[in-house]
């Protein structure tokens, strides 16, 4: 691109795309054994341990920690199922597609917000997959996997980039192929 059409581009971006710009440049960068410290590496870490930890026979990790509607009710009242669902998955697909679709949301995601509003996103996220589960399912329905959280960023990734004028193409076939293979029989994706 030459000098003039780089200035003329420049002077053409809109407030959204600036301030981007300055949020994206001045992230500072942390790292633990080469890995930089950023909430999507935070997530993606604390689900793999998860992940592992129910592999282990007789611990009950993913009877622990799924959720289903009932447990919202007031006289079972365990909240943490609320959360805790995000953690636990179905199989080697279900976990491998939300931790694949995390990091690659994460890396344009997180810059842009920053580390908290991007992790309160994701959690405000999977919360709302957990009342929409509760409300839409019948009673007793049990859920896991992240799958919720990760609708949810996909939904304000498209948002910011429709507001920075970008193209969201992309986005729209990742959310579709995200909606299709969750109807997939036998990829154990629930």
């Amino acid at each position: 691109i030459c000098p003039e059409c780089m200035r003329e581009q420049a002077q053409g971006r809109t407030t959204a795309q600036k301030k981007a710009e300055r949020r994206w440049k001045s992230r500072q960068s942390v790292a633990v054994a080469g890995v930089p410290v950023t909430a999507t590496n935070i997530l993606i870490a604390v689900t793999l341990l998860v992940g592992v930890l129910q592999l282990i026979p007789g611990l009950g990790v993913q009877g622990a920690l799924m959720f289903w509607g009932d447990a919202m009710h007031p006289q079972v009242m365990q909240p943490w199922r609320a959360l805790g669902y995000m953690l636990v998955h179905g199989s080697f697909w279900h976990i491998g597609l939300n931790l694949l679709s995390l990091f690659m949301i994460g890396r344009i995601l997180e810059p842009v917000l920053g580390r908290g509003r991007f992790f309160t996103l994701y959690v405000l996220a999977g919360l709302g997959g957990a009342v929409a589960v509760s409300l839409l399912s019948e009673p007793g329905t049990p859920v896991i996997g992240a799958s919720g959280a990760v609708f949810g960023l996909l939904g304000a990734l498209m948002v910011i980039a429709r507001r920075l004028g970008g193209d969201i193409t992309g986005i729209l076939i990742l959310l579709g192929v995200n909606l299709v293979i969750g109807f997939i029989p036998g990829l154990g994706i629930s």
